[in-house]
Protein backbone atom coordinates (compact mmCIF):
# COMPACT_ATOMS: atom_id res chain seq x y z
CA UNK A 1 0.00 0.00 0.00
CA UNK A 2 2.96 2.49 0.67
CA UNK A 3 3.69 1.84 -2.78
CA UNK A 4 0.92 2.46 -4.43
CA UNK A 5 0.59 5.87 -2.04
CA UNK A 6 4.02 6.87 -3.37
CA UNK A 7 3.17 6.64 -6.85
CA UNK A 8 0.10 8.74 -7.08
CA UNK A 9 1.51 11.37 -4.79
CA UNK A 10 4.58 11.28 -8.00
CA UNK A 11 1.87 11.51 -10.50
CA UNK A 12 0.11 14.01 -8.41
CA UNK A 13 3.40 15.99 -8.06
CA UNK A 14 4.01 15.66 -11.95
CA UNK A 15 0.43 16.60 -12.82
CA UNK A 16 1.06 19.67 -10.88
CA UNK A 17 4.10 20.70 -12.65
CA UNK A 18 2.10 20.79 -15.92
CA UNK A 19 -0.56 22.47 -14.33
CA UNK A 20 -2.75 19.71 -13.48
CA UNK A 21 -5.52 20.10 -10.21
CA UNK A 22 -6.22 17.54 -7.81
CA UNK A 23 -10.02 17.41 -7.92
CA UNK A 24 -9.90 14.58 -5.74
CA UNK A 25 -11.45 11.54 -5.53
CA UNK A 26 -15.50 12.56 -5.65
CA UNK A 27 -15.17 12.77 -9.55
CA UNK A 28 -14.09 9.08 -10.05
CA UNK A 29 -16.37 7.61 -7.34
CA UNK A 30 -19.10 9.58 -9.33
CA UNK A 31 -17.96 8.01 -12.77
CA UNK A 32 -17.62 4.71 -11.38
CA UNK A 33 -21.12 4.44 -9.70
CA UNK A 34 -22.63 6.47 -12.88
CA UNK A 35 -21.21 5.38 -15.43
CA UNK A 36 -23.33 2.97 -16.95
CA UNK A 37 -26.77 5.59 -16.63
CA UNK A 38 -25.48 7.45 -19.90
CA UNK A 39 -26.57 4.35 -22.20
CA UNK A 40 -29.86 4.29 -20.52
CA UNK A 41 -30.48 8.24 -20.86
CA UNK A 42 -29.35 8.53 -23.58
CA UNK A 43 -31.86 6.73 -25.31
CA UNK A 44 -34.58 8.35 -23.21
CA UNK A 45 -32.95 11.65 -24.49
CA UNK A 46 -32.84 10.59 -27.75
CA UNK A 47 -36.95 9.62 -27.75
CA UNK A 48 -37.42 13.00 -26.58
CA UNK A 49 -34.75 14.98 -29.98
CA UNK A 50 -32.11 15.27 -27.32
CA UNK A 51 -28.40 13.93 -28.36
CA UNK A 52 -26.43 13.30 -25.01
CA UNK A 53 -23.11 11.59 -25.40
CA UNK A 54 -19.39 11.50 -24.25
CA UNK A 55 -16.34 11.69 -26.55
CA UNK A 56 -13.30 10.30 -25.44
CA UNK A 57 -10.37 12.23 -26.84
CA UNK A 58 -6.49 12.56 -25.92
CA UNK A 59 -4.43 15.87 -26.34
CA UNK A 60 -1.78 18.30 -24.55
CA UNK A 61 -2.99 20.17 -21.95
CA UNK A 62 -1.67 23.48 -24.03
CA UNK A 63 -3.49 22.02 -27.45
CA UNK A 64 -6.76 21.72 -24.68
CA UNK A 65 -8.85 24.89 -25.88
CA UNK A 66 -7.86 24.24 -30.23
CA UNK A 67 -9.12 20.61 -29.74
CA UNK A 68 -12.68 22.26 -27.62
CA UNK A 69 -13.19 24.80 -30.45
CA UNK A 70 -12.49 22.14 -33.48
CA UNK A 71 -14.72 19.30 -32.28
CA UNK A 72 -17.32 22.45 -31.27
CA UNK A 73 -16.74 23.90 -34.87
CA UNK A 74 -17.04 19.79 -36.07
CA UNK A 75 -20.16 19.07 -34.78
CA UNK A 76 -21.81 22.20 -34.61
CA UNK A 77 -21.40 21.71 -38.40
CA UNK A 78 -22.99 17.84 -38.68
CA UNK A 79 -25.30 19.32 -36.20
CA UNK A 80 -26.92 22.20 -38.55
CA UNK A 81 -26.29 19.92 -41.72
CA UNK A 82 -29.20 17.59 -40.41
CA UNK A 83 -32.54 18.04 -39.48
CA UNK A 84 -32.15 20.15 -35.95
CA UNK A 85 -29.30 22.29 -34.47
CA UNK A 86 -27.47 22.32 -31.67
CA UNK A 87 -28.03 24.09 -28.55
Amino acid sequence: MRNVTHNVQAALCICRRHGGLDLGRSIGKTWLRERFALPYLRDTFLGLGLMVDTLETATTWDNLPQLYAALTDVLRCEIGAGASSPT
